[in-house]
């Protein structure tokens, strides 16, 4: 019988995915170029409640589509195939393989803490590509969590749910503490930075979107639960509470680590702190004798949920596509024991695994974020779309406060793909391109399939 999750891990899985990397390192990137501590804070408030609206409308989305595949197959019934098709192509092969294959790299470097053989200096193969141990420790990390969601959904969920309430604690206690901290200060949460001319509202404007794209980025994955609808119970109902659930919890958690840092730092330490690792930086100062290794493990255990919930939802897109016959059959075969897609989640982990060896993934995750947001933009533009083009199609949940949370989220969204535009326009066109490449395969694939099949 097929195992199916209920909401509280529907929830779970939201916040494991969502909760990376980025809330130890990001606010100290943006405090760098902002000037002064409300700008900082204002900044994960408003990228948190831009990722409330997008819930809340992807929430209808998911009542009325729940399948395999999620923002697929939305963009597919609205659009057509072909779109459909080029967001797996820039989702699947770039944005989240190349994300798995950071945060994977990201957890390695910290396990070094505890045993500084694990290094990217330290090489242990050099045969015209070099492999350190850093990569090592990672594709071990990437094969271990494949194997584990191989064995069932019930397993991953397992995984998913220690690892997301171990990494909430931590971070609960990390904040807890900094309150508690005898030299922090509330007046630090009105401390100014180095920041000038910030007047002109071009500037501004510029800035605030350079700011979001950054924030985005330890927002980002809060949708990836739709990817596995047809494994969760009651998926009109939990799908759509998961996501807003999941959204909600992250936001609050963020926004609480950002004032902590700032609590006790101020902006100019966290905008100081070394290689942008403020949360190490903070926790050498409250807790001096062991706080480096406090944070370590705090984000061992935070990055290897990430990558279990992302490896769990991420392997169901290419099995969604087979399934629409728009990539080969092998890949939406399940197994016949533990009803996964394992050869999904095999073939993810190879790519996954190469993009560390190579080690490009980071340049490829700059150039895919303007395509990742102008994804989420038609998908949330679906909502009207749908409304208008199939107004009676059975809508369980329907978007909250419609049509203002939705154009609202347009709105904003469409301001940060301009601005980001002006502001990086050579990654910003290199990001379509990656995405626009998907359109060779695609024609190729529709050919081949014809052959087969005449």
């Amino acid at each position: 019988m097929r195992y199916k999750i209920g909401l509280f891990e529907s929830t779970l899985i939201v916040v494991g995915s969502m909760i990376g990397s980025g809330i130890f390192i990001v606010p100290s990137i943006i405090a760098s170029r902002l000037p002064d501590s409300l700008w900082v804070i204002s900044i994960w408030i408003i990228a948190g409640m831009i990722t409330i609206l997008g819930a809340i409308n992807y929430a209808e989305l998911s009542s009325m589509f729940p399948s395999a595949g999620g923002q697929y197959v939305y963009l597919k019934e609205t659009y057509g195939r072909l779109i459909g098709f080029l967001f797996v192509w820039g989702s699947f092969f770039v944005i989240q393989s190349g994300t798995i294959a950071a945060v994977a790299i990201a957890m390695a470097k910290y396990i070094g803490t505890f045993f500084p053989f694990i290094s990217e200096q330290n090489v242990i193969l050099d045969y015209g590509i070099k492999i350190n141990w850093a990569q090592l420790v990672a594709i071990f990390s990437v094969l271990l969590i494949t194997v584990i969601n191989i064995f069932g959904l019930k397993w991953g969920a397992v995984i998913q749910n220690i690892f997301t309430i171990s990494k909430v604690l931590v971070i609960v206690l990390l904040v807890f503490f900094s309150f508690l901290f005898s030299n922090g200060s509330f007046d630090n949460l009105l401390s100014k930075g180095n920041v000038q001319n910030f007047y002109d509202l071009n500037l501004v404007l510029m800035l605030v979107a350079w700011s979001l794209s950054k924030v985005f980025f330890a927002y980002d994955a809060w949708y990836y639960l739709t990817y596995i609808s047809h494994e969760v119970k009651d998926p009109y109902k939990n799908i759509p509470l998961g996501m807003i659930i999941g959204t909600l919890v992250t936001t609050v958690i963020y926004v609480l680590t950002t004032v902590s840092y700032l609590y006790v730092l101020g902006i100019d330490g966290v905008a100081n702190s070394f290689d942008n690792k403020v949360a190490e930086q903070l926790a050498k100062t409250i807790f001096p004798l062991f706080g480096v290794y406090f944070i370590s493990l705090g984000i061992i255990i935070s990055t290897f949920g990430c990558n279990n919930g992302l490896i769990l939802t991420s392997s169901r897109l290419i099995y969604a596509l087979s399934l629409d016959r728009l990539f080969p059959a092998i890949f939406s075969k399940e197994h016949p024991k533990y009803y996964t897609p394992y050869i999904s989640l095999i073939f993810q982990s190879i790519w996954v695994c190469l993009l560390i060896v190579l080690g490009n993934y980071s340049s490829l995750l700059t150039y895919v974020t303007f395509a990742s947001i102008a994804f989420n933009f038609l998908t949330v533009l679906a909502v009207i779309v749908l409304r208008f083009k199939n107004p009676n199609i059975d809508r369980p949940f329907k978007s909250w406060f419609y049509p203002i949370s939705t154009l609202l989220y347009l709105f904003i969204t469409l301001l940060f793909l301009i601005y980001t535009f002006l502001s990086s326009p050579k990654e910003t066109i290199i990001g379509i391109l990656i995405v626009i490449s998907g359109l060779i395969f695609y024609y190729w694939y529709l050919k081949e399939d014809k052959k087969i099949n005449s």
